[in-house]
């Protein structure tokens, strides 16, 4: 196909906007240009439309398509400045991560290597764009792993529709508007699988490619259509300004991939049919503008792991990681991206040169290498023994035993033991193991409310107080709110309680207390509140909390479990600085306040009783505690408890308390 300059320009777009998106620019508390990551989805519909004109072109003169060639490219375009990247990544994640991070690291270095990074992170329960995301360092690889899932699938089925003379268009049509159906229904239900979910992405991709359809297969209505839209320039003005819509107005609470994602793919496939001169095109062939579309892939690939690298040494170091440190950090992933470019993508994509194949062995060759030595990196623990015995000091070997708390899920290890279980939906199966220990038992302890509760719950059943509890609670849902992919389980619990009064001995409500306050811009759980120490009491979640635990009062006996104090740190950073081995003490200074302000609110109301948690146990201020005669790490990450928290703050409940929950 011809080559167009402007779609440089607006991968240039693209990549710019991711960059922006990954630096986090702040100002006034503030981090500007949330919406950066539709520079991904931007970077789909160019994807679509350039790969497919390559098969339909292909397939109109040829009548025939060539598999091989077409993979070569793609192998030659995309795979060796990837294992490049992931060279250095690897020799750097040696030398600064400790054993678990390096095992953590390799996994998903290995998945990257197979182009399938989006399903571990996936599974790996990886929140793409929260805090902990950028620091690791191929979470950017996930995009890789759509794109390569969808130049598997694709030639094969346009091949097959074209050679049983079945309709391309129509196929296409299909294709992607169940595609957009599922995308909107799955990010709806679960938003983090539909974000990584090829087949929530693929309308994205889809989108460039009936662009490409009807440029090759149906020309002369494509052109008359093209000519009659653009009579003047005012399309591509109102697209340029969608993209900047999305860019400054949207963030990670919108629903995306789904109908907020038209607007940028819209816009995207909006560009991508104009052909006319205008303001917006001329800027997309500036030779400079043009030219960071052309590194836009050695861009993309550099920036993420550097941007982590450097983000864990200034975190380590307890170093502000100012603006002026990320510009620094950006012109350097320039510098390295144009020598990427030169030197690395550019002689593989050569196909002529003599020496052609022979390059292609070596770079094979050296794949298997990397996959060799990740997988024995992955088979002992990031190399866990070899490090304690030839690199690390005593007291960073002590560290490593610490840090493997860190890297467990809290869903890893929920508690259950006979008729004490947790759920996170009232289901089938769940109703049945009810019914059945109410039998044994008949009298339940019902634990309810956020992820908080599922620590409490743990706590609870740890304790070996109560024969028959049962945890009913899951993250990101409360009464007041849930997060976007969290289907909210009080809707179905409430008939529930209200059924089995009964056998219910008392319902205990907990939840996270960072949810209660908001920081100085107006955000729940928001460390700001913490880093500044500048916080309002979210005084609305208070009344819907009571309201809440007063609509189940009237068949069950309701306490309010109060929030604990919150660590406040990042688990990682205790591991190098010393200071952060304690509870964040602005952490202490809030809850401290908010302990009160609950207290004198919750005596308001006859219909349910309070409890302060400090009442049931205090909590230690060292992050690092003694049980069962060793170290443990008390908590999981900024705001729960680890496993072994859990275990130790069971050992020490208020027995006045519980004995009042038992029988009182």
């Amino acid at each position: 196909m011809k080559y167009r300059k402007d779609i440089d320009g607006l991968r240039a777009v693209a990549v710019i906007f991711v960059l922006l998106y990954h630096a986090e620019f702040q100002y006034n508390y503030k981090i500007w240009f949330q919406g950066g990551f539709v520079g991904v989805d931007i970077f789909f519909v160019i994807s679509g439309y350039l790969i497919s004109n390559i098969i339909f072109r292909e397939l109109f003169k040829k009548q025939k398509f060539n598999f091989r060639n077409f993979f070569e490219r793609r192998f030659r375009r995309i795979f060796p400045l990837l294992i490049t990247v992931m060279s250095f990544s690897t020799i750097y994640a040696y030398i600064v991560y400790y054993p678990s991070e390096l095992f953590e690291y390799i996994k998903s270095a290995l998945t990257s290597l197979f182009f399938s990074s989006n399903i571990y992170f996936y599974l790996s329960a990886t929140d793409y764009g929260s805090e902990n995301s950028l620091f690791i360092p191929l979470l950017h690889t996930w995009s890789l792993g759509i794109e390569e899932q969808f130049y598997l699938i694709f030639p094969l089925l346009a091949v097959l529709f074209f050679k049983r003379n079945y309709s391309i268009k129509r196929f296409l049509f299909i294709f992607t508007i169940l595609s957009f159906g599922f995308a909107i229904i799955l990010t709806q239900l679960n938003q983090p699988l539909s974000f990584y979910n090829p087949l929530s992405r693929f309308w994205e991709i889809l989108v460039g490619s009936l662009i490409a359809y009807y440029e090759v297969f149906q020309n002369d209505k494509f052109e008359v259509l093209r000519s009659k839209f653009f009579k003047t320039s005012l399309l591509m003005y109102v697209s340029i300004f969608g993209l900047l819509i999305s860019l400054f107005t949207f963030n990670s609470n919108i629903n995306h991939p789904g109908i907020n994602s038209l607007l940028p793919v819209l816009c995207t496939a909006v560009i991508l049919v104009n052909s006319k001169q205008s303001l917006v095109t001329k800027l997309f062939t500036n030779k400079a503008f043009s030219f960071i579309g052309v590194i836009s892939y050695s861009l993309y690939l550099w920036h993420y792991p550097i941007f982590a690298f450097f983000r864990k040494f200034y975190r380590t170091e307890n170093i502000v990681f100012t603006n002026y440190t990320k510009l620094l950090l950006l012109f350097a992933v320039f510098v390295i991206s144009v020598w990427s470019y030169y030197f690395i993508e550019q002689p593989f994509r050569k196909t002529k040169q003599k020496n052609n194949y022979f390059s292609l062995r070596i770079l094979f060759a050296y794949t298997i290498s990397f996959f060799i030595i990740s997988s024995y990196i992955f088979n002992t623990n990031g190399l866990e023994q070899f490090m304690i015995e030839n690199k690390l000091s005593s007291e960073e070997v002590g560290k490593i035993y610490i840090s493997k708390e860190i890297n467990k899920s809290l869903y890893d290890f929920m508690y259950e033991e006979d008729c004490k279980f947790w759920s996170r939906n009232i289901d089938d199966n769940f109703i049945e193991k009810f019914n059945s220990c109410s039998l044994l038992y008949k009298n339940a302890i019902v634990v309810i409310g956020d992820s908080h509760a599922m620590n409490i719950y743990n706590i609870f059943a740890k304790s070996n107080s109560f024969d028959f509890i049962v945890g009913l609670s899951q993250g990101g849902c409360r009464p007041h709110g849930c997060s976007n992919n969290v289907t909210n389980h009080y809707v179905a619990s409430n008939e529930f309680f209200k059924e089995n009064s009964q056998q219910i001995h008392k319902i205990i409500f907990h939840q996270s207390g960072s949810y209660l306050i908001r920081d100085s811009n107006g955000q729940e759980d928001s460390q700001l509140s913490f880093d500044t120490l500048e916080y309002s009491y979210a005084n609305d979640n208070f009344v819907t909390i009571a309201e809440y635990l007063i609509s189940i009062s009237k068949n069950n006996e309701i306490v309010w479990l109060g929030p604990f104090v919150e660590y406040r740190y990042e688990p990682i950073d205790a591991l190098s600085n010393s200071n952060k081995l304690k509870i964040n003490n602005n952490s202490e200074l809030i809850f401290n306040s908010l302990y009160g302000e609950l207290l004198e609110f919750a005596s308001q109301y006859d219909e349910f009783v309070y409890v302060p948690f400090e009442d049931l146990v205090v909590v230690s201020t060292e992050a690092l505690i003694e049980y069962n005669n060793s170290i443990c790490f008390q908590f999981l990450d900024t705001d729960h408890f680890s496993e072994c928290g859990e275990s130790f703050l069971a050992n020490n409940l208020n027995k006045r308390i519980i004995d009042s929950l038992s029988n009182g």
